[in-house]
């Protein structure tokens, strides 16, 4: 049998521009020798060029070489640019200063924005501008509807107009468009007749004993809402089916809360297992929406008239301008008065601690869920209207004496207006500090179990979630007020180029130096 030849092996090729390494002298002396610092040369954004036209304003015949030099060893931030890109800037040095008032963020870009419909985005800005002067949010769709308006309207090509969705985040971007979260009624409240209506609840509350004077206000809940995000095309909030609501009521010296009212949808549930809501010791009404009606509040008017009866009480309760909170009887032991229209946010006691209220409702519920993950429940975050309304009814009895009566201060209608007073809102806010920390601190151990997908909610979007709040996308704007405003706006800016770039006397146009425009900035 032939033995096999081995092959002799090959030479390994050497690697492109090889350099074989220096031999190390071990007895060579010590040295504090650096290597040089690389200065990798990076584009100089918008206002870095008008801070270096500024300086050849100021200094007309300096060479560029020393300029280059000059800003390259600034001592407050060196700009590190070739006298070749300085002289190519100082060509373009018209256009660059043009695009200043481009967008908000033109200053810190590198390069100037390229717009293919100049009148489309001056409409959308005008757009939005005019939605934030009304106080009202818009949201991507009907950013990408809108556009859609007035690209028909500005009768924009086919192939010019923008489809799908990737323009929307660079158009945020570059006009530093974010999300934010609307609370409360802050931007419908007359803040000239806030002084007025707190001195008219005043003098009534003083003919009354603080344990006398009562708050009544309601909230809705979506407690079966997980702490999570998911992929949607809109905002999801759990069964959204099983809302209920709470009402609430409580006295101004702390002493006392009322029992609360909760509406839900069904009237018989069945987790409530054929027994009434008087033998799970809880006061339950229903309608179609699970909101407080005209029929469902004279019916709890009455219940507290009768409590107030049994204990020969005359009060006084305060209820917002709710359009159900109407009676068609006089009480005998109860004074009802109703909060002037769009102030509540101010005055009304209980608004002011609805917020407390809530996030130890959402603290209760991540605790119930983490003790479902810790007995092995496959769906953790699933639970039936019986046990939210036990939930919510633990939060309530949560809620300290000693905050109910800093809500009262903070609303500052059983104070004199006239005198200035300095209430102390530290046991408030460290109470409300400890929830929220125990709340987030849960949601922590609800992400490290994996029990929550995608990114987790912060503490103000789960405690306020987004389903709870009224949100009206209907809105009425007049498009061709703005579509005109942005023809006359092309039309002199074309007027206004015409003009500089041909005199009808021959002089020349006015030039702004560079000093000057960072001055107006």
């Amino acid at each position: 049998m032939p033995i096999a030849e081995k092959r002799k092996p090959r030479d390994k090729p050497c690697p492109y521009n090889h350099q074989p390494r220096a031999a190390k002298n071990k007895d060579a002396p010590a040295t504090s020798a650096k290597p040089p610092v690389q200065r990798s040369r990076q584009n100089l954004t918008l206002a870095d060029w008008l801070t270096v036209f500024t300086y050849i304003d100021t200094h007309p015949n300096t060479p560029q070489a020393d300029i280059v030099a000059h800003f390259c060893t600034l001592k407050s931030g060196a700009l590190i640019f070739t006298q070749s890109t300085l002289s190519r800037k100082l060509k373009d040095c018209i256009a660059l200063e043009a695009c200043i008032n481009d967008n908000p963020s033109a200053l810190s870009a590198k390069y100037p924005r390229i717009v293919t419909r100049p009148d489309v985005k001056k409409a959308l800005v005008l757009w939005i501008q005019s939605m934030e002067a009304r106080g009202m949010h818009f949201t991507g769709p009907m950013l990408k509807k809108k556009r859609k308006h007035f690209e028909d309207n500005f009768q924009v090509p086919i192939e010019e107009q923008l489809i799908g969705d990737g323009w929307v985040a660079s158009f945020c971007r570059t006009y530093n468009i974010q999300e934010y979260g609307q609370h409360g009624e802050a931007g419908s409240v007359d803040l000239d007749s806030v002084s007025a209506e707190r001195e008219r609840c005043h003098k009534i509350l003083l003919q009354y004993a603080p344990r006398d004077r009562w708050n009544f206000d309601e909230t809705g809940l979506f407690p079966f809402a997980p702490p999570d995000r998911g992929l949607a095309t809109k905002q999801m909030s759990g069964k959204k089916k099983e809302k209920f609501s709470v009402g609430l009521a409580c006295n101004a010296d702390g002493s006392e809360k009322f029992e609360p009212i909760y509406i839900g949808k069904s009237r018989r549930p069945c987790c409530f297992k054929k027994q009434s809501p008087e033998q799970l010791g809880i006061y339950y009404q229903n309608n179609k929406k699970a909101w407080m009606i005209t029929a469902l509040f004279e019916e709890w008017m009455k219940h507290f008239d009768l409590k107030m009866q049994n204990k020969n009480r005359q009060v006084c309760l305060f209820v917002d301008g709710f359009s159900a909170h109407k009676l068609s009887y006089q009480p005998t032991n109860v004074r009802m008065e109703v909060f002037k229209a769009n102030m509540t946010l101010f005055v009304q006691p209980c608004d002011a601690g609805i917020h407390c209220f809530e996030a130890g409702y959402r603290k209760i519920y991540c605790a119930k869920a983490l003790d479902l993950d810790e007995a092995g429940k496959r769906d953790i975050y699933s639970i039936n209207l019986l046990e939210g309304i036990l939930m919510a009814k633990a939060a309530w009895e949560a809620v300290t004496l000693t905050t109910i009566h800093h809500w009262w201060d903070h609303s500052q209608i059983q104070l004199d207006p006239s005198i200035p007073t300095t209430i102390p809102y530290n046991d408030v806010q460290a109470h409300l500090s400890n929830i929220e920390d125990q709340l987030e601190n849960a949601i922590g151990e609800l992400k490290s179990r994996n029990c929550i997908f995608g990114k987790p909610l912060t503490v103000d979007e789960f405690v306020d979630p987004a389903a709870e709040r009224l949100i009206d996308e209907e809105f009425a704007l007049d498009d061709k007020e703005i579509v005109a405003e942005v023809r006359e706006l092309m039309a002199s800016e074309e007027d206004m180029i015409s003009v500089e770039s041909d005199n009808e006397d021959g002089t020349p146009s006015q030039s702004w130096t560079g000093a000057e425009i960072m001055s107006l900035c």
